[in-house]
């Protein structure tokens, strides 16, 4: 009687946290972490540090280009970002045979580049082109 005057008073939440103690002691043997060979780990550091240099190095020469190239390069980023993202949304999605779903989503791409970079990028194309006297 007592043991269901307990089971009755508790909630059910300590009920799931109990139980989930109980599986999580049956279930939990100890893994060992993995680890690398001492030579792999400072070969990779030492490839990611010599790929380093050059891509700040890089990066540095587009900052010194000037601001139409540091805009294309954000807009390059971005659609190389959303190329990933239409790979991994076109293999989830393929099954479904969605009419235009790649054209549809590079279209919006384009659309979105346009509202926030267009008007920037079209006053600094009339500068350069066109000259000051517009």
């Amino acid at each position: 009687m007592s043991e269901e005057d307990n089971m009755q008073s508790e909630s059910p939440q300590n009920l799931r946290n109990r139980k989930k103690d109980r599986e999580e002691d049956e279930d939990s043997t100890p893994t060992p972490a993995p680890t690398q060979p001492p030579s792999n780990k400072w070969k990779n550091a030492w490839t990611r540090f010599l790929f380093s240099i050059p891509m700040i190095g890089g990066f540095i020469v587009i900052l010194w280009l000037g601001p139409f190239y540091v805009a294309l390069l954000v807009v390059s980023l971005q659609v190389k970002s959303f190329h990933e993202l239409m790979v991994i949304g076109h293999s989830k999605y393929s099954s479904l045979e969605l009419p235009w779903y790649r054209v549809l989503n590079w279209y919006f791409l384009g659309v979105a580049n346009y509202f926030f970079f267009g008007e920037s990028l079209t006053s600094y194309f009339r500068n350069l082109f066109i000259g000051e006297y517009y």
